[in-house]
């Protein structure tokens, strides 16, 4: 009986080995696949590591000769400087002593008693209609060809100034501008506000010259007259309101004085002070 159970009890040993040993087998076989696919896993990411350090170091290396590039045009920048500065420092010196000129000569007319105004940004000495004429008329009186008569001494040394050779600024022209109010005008003297304004700038004009004759000999530097007169009527106010006094600021005598474009010989300066600063 033992003998026969023990018989019995063999088969069922070895089949129960054999599963154990079919476990063991594939629990070795997902080892080893984890194992590949780990290695697999870990080779990507060093192939993608590198791909990106590649894409980084030829991005940097592009910026790097995009910022040379720069650098080269900043360089380039940097030697048109001087090339730039002694132009840049001729035209800012004239405006200056342009102004300081202008501002100058309005200070001597207000010590004279002469009410005028000043726009620096335009280069504009300002008379307004009070100073020169009654409402609607052209005709001056007493009072009004004696302040013409100061602006005329003064505006004398001026121009002579500004004439010289060896000014700092020229000047192209002096335009003595005739300017009314937005309200129309038509007399048997005057047809309109152009004809008001025109024959006011006119007599003002002459009656400078009568001062002062010198005032007519000036030229500028392309040797033709300096001085020269036009009439806007109402179209060229500095109040646009419609105002009694913004009508009477624009009623008004403008002496507009425009600046020369620099000559030969100043340009050839300017040349010879860029060459010398660009030397080595």
């Amino acid at each position: 009986m033992d003998e026969e159970s023990s018989t019995k009890s063999a088969p069922g040993s070895e089949e129960e080995n054999y599963f154990i040993s079919l476990s063991d087998l594939m629990t070795g076989v997902v080892f080893i696949f984890v194992i590949l696919l780990c290695a697999f896993a870990f080779d990507y990411k060093q192939a993608h590591e590198g791909a990106e350090r590649a894409r980084l170091a030829l991005a940097g290396s592009t910026a790097g000769e995009s910022s040379d590039a720069k650098d080269g045009k900043d360089a380039k920048h940097g030697e048109a400087g001087p090339k730039i500065s002694p132009l840049a420092e001729y035209l800012r010196d004239r405006d200056r002593v342009f102004g300081e000129t202008l501002q100058n000569f309005v200070d001597r007319l207000r010590k004279h008693g002469i009410r005028v105004e000043i726009d620096q940004r335009n280069g504009i000495v300002r008379l307004p209609e009070g100073l020169l004429f009654a409402s609607g008329k052209a005709d001056l009186n007493a009072a009004a060809i004696q302040a013409l008569s100061v602006l005329a001494e003064e505006l004398d040394p001026l121009l002579e100034r500004a004439n010289a050779p060896a000014s700092k600024f020229h000047l192209e022209a002096v335009f003595i501008e005739g300017h009314t109010d937005n309200i129309a005008i038509q007399t048997t003297e005057f047809h309109d506000n152009w004809d008001l304004s025109t024959a006011r700038a006119n007599r003002t004009f002459r009656a400078l010259i009568r001062a002062r004759p010198a005032l007519e000999l000036y030229l500028n530097p392309a040797s033709v007259r300096l001085l020269g007169v036009s009439g806007y009527g109402p179209n060229r106010p500095v109040d646009p309101a419609d105002t009694l006094e913004a009508r009477a600021k624009n009623r008004r005598i403008d002496l507009r004085f425009l600046l020369a474009n620099p000559s030969a010989d100043e340009i050839a300066e300017i040349e010879r002070q860029l060459k010398k600063s660009t030397a080595p």
